[in-house]
């Protein structure tokens, strides 16, 4: 696995990207400014500090979701969310909200499935059926939503 590869399977490390992509839709922000908020958020076990910012905006200047103003008086960077960042939060945010109904909808079944619980044989077939054809169902839809973002960001 390349090191973005084990990057972006970091539930820190997206957090930290998605939650800067939020902060700057409240408009432009110098890294420092994002670090203290970063911090008094909590995002987990590590404290975002600039060894782990800077890289993480670098990273998204980069891929167009946001872009670095600089400050003529101070040379100091501020940074900006681009329309293509606030599409790739639309896009992430649509693929989450169908994630926790399919979770909810897991749950759920569990839930019935524990409150009639049989040691039947034929039970547990007729519940990894049920959740085949969830996961299924869930791939599909993933896999639509991510062909109509892909549309919308060539449109």
């Amino acid at each position: 696995m390349s090191g973005s590869q084990r990057l972006y399977s970091n539930p820190f490390y997206l957090r930290t990207r998605f939650t800067i992509l939020l902060l700057l839709i409240n408009g432009e922000m110098h890294g420092y400014q994002l670090i203290k908020i970063l911090r008094k958020l909590g995002l987990g076990e590590i404290n975002p500090g600039p060894s782990t910012v800077y890289p993480i905006l670098h990273s998204l200047e980069k891929e167009g979701l946001i872009k670095a103003i600089t400050e003529e008086e101070s040379k100091r960077k501020k940074y900006r969310i681009t329309d293509k960042g606030i599409l790739f939060l639309k896009s992430r945010i649509k693929v989450t909200r169908q994630f926790m109904a399919y979770i909810q909808a897991l749950m759920d079944l569990a839930e019935t499935k524990i409150d009639n619980y049989r040691q039947a044989a034929s039970d547990y077939n007729t519940m990894i059926i049920e959740l085949k054809r969830m996961l299924i169902e869930l791939k599909d839809r993933i896999e639509e939503t991510i062909k109509e973002l892909e549309n919308e960001l060539k449109g």
